[in-house]
């Protein structure tokens, strides 16, 4: 088993990203410690007492279904094409926030929501999905 031995090294300001990389990159190097005590870096109390992130404040909130999941059932009992307002109030009536813009985004990537002059609309691919999926709980 290797045998590991500690170096302390001081280095510039401007320095600190180039020796870094050269040290992440550099076989050998096993370990990598950036001890910002020194430069008056402070610790949060989650921190100190070994939690990873430090984040505080409010849980995250947990639902059942996904937002992009959720968007698509909206559009698809609507039968209609819908507005990004419409959308919202629908999502936000729900019990979710206000912003819809990455649910959109991401259906609009993967193909299935098209936008018409009307308003967001399910695409084929959505629609076939959404069908399959009912016709496997009825199973």
């Amino acid at each position: 088993m290797p045998r590991f031995h500690r170096i302390s090294i001081e280095v510039e300001e401007v320095a600190v990203g180039i020796v870094m990389r050269v040290l992440h990159t550099t076989p050998g190097v096993a370990r990598v410690h950036y001890d910002m005590d020194e430069i008056g870096y402070k610790q949060t109390k989650a921190q100190r007492n070994g939690s990873t992130h430090g984040l505080t404040g409010r849980p995250r909130k947990r639902y059942e279904m996904k937002g992009h999941d959720l968007l698509m059932q909206i559009l698809g009992k609507a039968g209609r094409p819908m507005v990004t307002g419409a959308l919202a109030k629908a999502f936000e009536a729900a019990g979710r926030g206000k912003s819809i813009a990455s649910a959109v985004h991401r259906l609009r990537q993967e193909g299935l929501i098209e936008t018409t002059v009307e308003g967001y609309v399910l695409s084929r691919k959505a629609k076939d999905r959404l069908r399959h999926r009912v016709a496997n709980k009825g199973a």
